[in-house]
């Protein structure tokens, strides 16, 4: 037997072109599985739907399949024929969805009549919503099944059936109630009716609880004798308006909506939380915020509105109100997304303020709802990195792996803290891996040479350089690319026009400070109209203030300002002591720790102290706090010491330096004024006894010539540099020192064996004897010294010299051999040089320098004549003068005090990523 002909009864308010193309149900029929259908299409329909289908009733002979169905409708990817006929074996008149029961005031299938509340447990069948490829399955109970009600969206029927029945459509109705009157009406002629599981998608979920909805509702109750509405569903009519009006940005209009409501149901807290949303896009924030505590004072566990009142405090910048807000709202329900998605921003804005303890606890807190959230996982990791906490970012890493291997920045965050952890070989392959994953990442590219410079792999170092080059200027040609760090790029060869962009990036990123930007250009400083009869307030803002590189060489000069002329403020970015920090405590006035200040407050405390000058001794080092700097708290902001290289801050208004550090003829590569002392890198004060390493691992024995394995009589040129430091170019020159100087050997500070074995193999290949290569450890810094009183020469390297570590070598005695380069980190062993009386040994050129060496290592004598000359002048070199260096720091500061310039443009405060409360 031959299938019975399907029409597919539809009545669209488009045009035909239109349907055809700008509907599901039209271009469902142009599909192959629905050729066969035979469509009774009435387009531009005004009529109600019950004239097009019982027109169409009419029409069809009595074998036919009809399917009344909406044009907002996809027909599933199979021919409906076969479904239908099966379903028809059980059922006269089939849907998708319906309900096993009507009741007495009954207003929709999908209600239950006296409560007004969906009929969950009386409801059958399915269908899908939204798109097709991307649709939701709503199911509402099982099917098939016998029910009472079906929804309109589709009924299907055998013309016959309607015709010998006398069933028909009341065109009373026009899109509402068509379908109830329909159901009664058939069930009144005793047919049967069905659910059917059809994969159907509909687009919209219906158009119930409306005013239109509301004036047919009065023809149905009247046509079936149903007791009239209650005033509850007015009201929830009203509710529906209200929320129309939300949805079409009547933000006022909701608002009335929701208080003439409000009058009738005061404590009713759906409303209310309706009515802090419309507040909220009105930007009445703390009327919002009187709703939802409202909301609270009735329901304190109502979760939506702990999340809602937590937006609403972080848009206004109460972070830590908002982190309490949002905790609570995900302990009360962890499933709760947009509450985790703000807390998210939350941290990230805590992390940007240097909060990072703070950061972490809301980190955390999203990590109990969602314990293997990847955006999660990676950010905590990233903040415990941030704090040092390397053990258990790495532990965050590995669960980021284990649970999602390949999200993106998983393996290279994980690599980073095995290279913090001093792993370097699984860094190495980790780091290939993420480039292997994200091949145009200059971020990654970076990190990887760096890798390999830890442990001095300089295969093929001149090519990839090129291509390192090459990577970073084609990122900077990005026009929103991450801004990546300066300090990487600094152990690479190049060109300072590129160290200065990537700069310009990264001041610019950070000096937003998630809120804050730099405006304007650098001001010009110019000396005071008239003299000042007060004090100089200078303040010092520093998260080095204790046993570390920069403690070490900064903490005497505190106490050596005029107190006459200079007050003195320290404001500490770590919150870490030790004897250092007790060194600078007693050579300031004022010594506050700001560890656990924001950006903001940091600012503000400053602009308090109503500073002439703040000098910032980090640049775009770990922990700096370019976001305070960027709000201009004090009227002259300088920088000194903290970065070797070209800052790009248009808020710092010039460098503290020296005309070795930055030539004149170099000014152009950093764009930063540059102002230059007689002696600008450093002055040296004498050390703190016993104070112990900042790395635990650090030997605290005093090494001798015997301990190191080291004979008498050879001459010892060292390099205490780190291992990225050492470039092939200027480990090839002191092999050829070596091979030149049959006596001499060298001395270097590298942990890896790794590392070891292959500066060993390069020995071999020069023609040196590598047990004329001699490793140690690091020592403490107390022990250094005395490390230094071993050697006979102090070696620097060429991209990235000596620093912290060249003072306390010349401090010991130990003379120093550089070369310096085009930019500052190559140049500090020059200024070191000639801050101690060593003009003789800066050299012009790689090959001058190489010569020198040589001669030098071939006598000895020599080299303890310079060695005896630094111990014995030691007094009176510029170097370890530091009451002269702070005179000429004061005098350079009373010319350069200047009225504060214009404050930064109006908006800084907006984040550029923002929280959305939930609607």
């Amino acid at each position: 037997m031959s299938m019975p002909s399907i029409h597919l009864v539809a009545a669209t308010r488009l045009e035909a072109g239109t349907f055809d193309n700008g509907t599901l149900l039209g271009r469902s029929l142009q599909q192959p599985q629905h050729q066969s259908l035979l469509p009774v299409l009435t387009h531009a329909n005004r009529d109600p739907l019950a004239v097009a289908y019982n027109a169409a009733i009419a029409a069809a002979p009595a074998e036919a399949l009809l399917i009344f169905c909406h044009d907002d409708v996809d027909l599933g990817p199979e021919p409906l024929g076969p479904q239908l006929e099966a379903a028809f074996r059980d059922f006269d008149l089939v849907g998708v969805a319906g309900n096993q029961r009507r009741q007495s005031g009954q207003m929709a299938w999908w209600l239950d009549g006296p409560s007004l509340q969906w009929d969950h447990a009386q409801l059958s069948g399915s269908i899908r919503h939204g798109q097709p490829g991307a649709a939701k399955e709503v199911r509402y109970g099982p099917s098939p099944r016998p029910v009472e009600l079906l929804d309109g969206v589709f009924l299907a029927v055998r013309a016959g059936v309607l015709q010998q029945a006398g069933v028909r459509f009341d065109p009373r109705f026009g899109f509402h109630f068509y379908d109830l009157d329909l159901c009664r009406t058939a069930r009144q002629q005793g047919l049967r009716l069905g659910t059917w599981p059809l994969p159907l998608v509909h687009a919209s979920s219906g158009d119930a609880l409306t005013f239109p909805w509301l004036e047919e509702l009065e023809r149905y109750q009247s046509k079936w004798s149903e007791p009239q509405r209650a005033p509850e569903i007015d009201r929830y009519v009203f509710f529906r308006q209200g929320r129309a009006l939300e949805r079409d940005g009547c933000w006022t209009e909701a608002e009335a909506t929701y208080r003439q409501l409000l009058t009738e149901e005061p404590r009713h807290c759906g409303l209310l939380l309706r009515l802090s949303a419309v507040q909220h896009q009105q930007g009445k924030t703390q009327e919002a915020l009187a709703a939802l505590d409202a909301v609270l004072a009735m329901d304190p566990g109502l979760a939506r509105a702990h999340a809602n009142r937590g937006t609403l405090l972080q848009l206004a910048g109460d972070l830590d109100g908002a982190a309490a807000s949002l905790r609570q709202a995900l302990t009360l329900q962890p499933s709760l997304e947009r509450a985790a998605d703000n807390l998210l921003l939350l941290a990230r804005q805590l992390q940007t303020v240097g909060r990072l303890a703070d950061a972490v606890e809301a980190q955390r807190a999203v990590l109990r709802a969602a314990p293997t959230r990847p955006d999660m996982l990676l950010d905590l990791g990233s903040t415990l990195m941030a704090q040092g906490k390397v053990e258990a970012a790495r532990a965050c890493f590995a669960r980021l792996l284990r649970h999602h291997p390949h999200h993106p920045g998983a393996q290279f965050q994980m690599a980073l803290a095995l290279e913090s952890l001093g792993d370097i070989e699984a860094a190495l392959k980790l780091h290939q891996a993420a480039l292997a994953a994200d091949p145009d990442s200059a971020e990654v590219q970076l990190a990887l040479e760096l890798v390999r410079l830890h442990g001095c792999d300089w295969d093929t170092y001149d090519q990839r350089m090129e291509r390192l080059r090459a990577s970073l200027e084609a990122w900077l040609e990005i026009p929103n690319a991450p801004a990546l760090s300066p300090l990487r790029p600094l152990y690479f060869p190049l060109p300072l026009a590129v160290q200065r962009r990537i700069s310009e990036r990264w001041s610019s990123a950070q000096g937003r400070g998630g809120q804050l930007a730099a405006a304007g250009p650098t001001p010009a400083v110019k000396p005071p109209a008239e003299p000042r009869s007060q004090r100089l307030r200078i303040g010092y803002l520093s998260a080095d203030f204790r046993n570390h590189a920069m403690g070490t060489l900064i903490h005497g000069l505190f106490r050596h300002h005029d107190r006459e002329r200079f007050e003195v403020f320290a404001y500490a970015i770590n919150d870490v002591s030790d004897n250092y920090t007790r060194s600078v405590q007693q050579g300031v006035e004022h010594f506050t720790v700001v560890a656990s200040d924001t950006n903001e407050q940091l600012a503000d405390r400053i602009r308090a102290d109503q500073l002439d000058g703040l000098i910032d001794l980090m640049g775009h080092t770990h922990h700096s706090r370019p976001g305070v700097l960027a709000q201009r708290p004090a009227p002259l902001q300088l920088h000194y010491l903290g970065f070797p290289g070209p800052l790009g801050c248009r808020f710092i208004d010039g460098v503290i330096a020296d005309a070795w550090l930055i030539p004149p003829e170099h000014e152009v590569g950093y764009g930063d004024r540059i102002h230059r002392l007689p002696w600008g890198f450093v002055s040296s004060p004498p050390p703190i006894e016993g104070q112990q390493a900042t790395l635990p691992e650090a030997s605290d024995a005093s090494p001798t010539r015997a301990s190191l394995g080291l004979r008498p009589e050879q001459v010892v040129l060292a390099c205490f540099n780190r291992a990225e430091k050492i470039d092939p170019g200027s480990f090839r020159r002191w092999l050829e020192v070596l091979r030149a100087a049959p006596q001499a050997v060298l001395l270097l500070v590298i942990e890896s064996p790794v590392a070891r074995q292959r500066l060993r193999q390069r020995a071999v290949e020069a023609g040196v004897d590598p047990a004329r290569l001699v490793f140690t450890a690091p020592v403490a810094s107390h022990a250094f010294p005395g490390l230094c009183r071993q050697a006979d020469l102090l070696l620097d390297t060429a991209l990235y010299g000596v620093g912290a570590t060249g003072v306390a070598a010349l401090a010991a005695g130990l003379p120093l051999i550089s070369c310096p380069g085009a930019s500052f980190a190559s140049r500090m062993g020059a200024s070191l040089c000639a801050a101690a009386g060593l003009e003789e040994l800066i050299c012009p050129s790689p090959e001058a320098y190489t010569t020198l060496a040589i001669e030098l290592a071939q006598q000895p004598t020599r080299l303890r004549r310079l060695s005896a000359q630094l111990r014995h002048s030691h007094e009176s070199l510029p170097l370890f003068n530091t009451a002269a260096w702070v005179g000429h720091l004061e005098t350079l500061l009373l010319q350069l005090v200047v009225v504060a310039p214009d404050d930064t443009a109006a908006g800084l405060r907006n984040a550029s990523a923002r929280p959305s409360f939930d609607a």
